[in-house]
């Protein structure tokens, strides 16, 4: 007896796997910059405390205590300035 080989329509067999790619751990999109962290808000304690240390600075002479708090009160809520940086455009 003489044997055939089975063979299945070609639209029934699954297709041949495509070889795989080795993955990237990193991204190939350009990084963006981080934002530096958000400096938090000072609570009423902040001031307080440095009014008080701008007081013991003048070794607890004299002076204006609601002075010593709104110089507090700057120096925690004005966000430090940075000089800005000067550029050479030609006019």
């Amino acid at each position: 007896m003489k044997t055939t080989k089975r063979t299945t329509a070609p639209s029934l067999t699954r297709p041949a796997a495509a070889p795989r790619r080795a993955t990237r751990t990193t991204s190939t999109l350009p990084r963006t910059p981080r934002r530096p962290a958000a400096k938090p808000i000072p609570t009423v304690d902040d001031i307080a405390r440095r009014a008080y240390e701008i007081f013991l600075g003048r070794n607890g002479d004299g002076g204006d205590a609601t002075a010593d708090w709104l110089q507090a009160e700057r120096e925690l809520l004005v966000p430090a300035r940075r000089p800005r940086r000067r550029t050479n455009a030609t006019a």
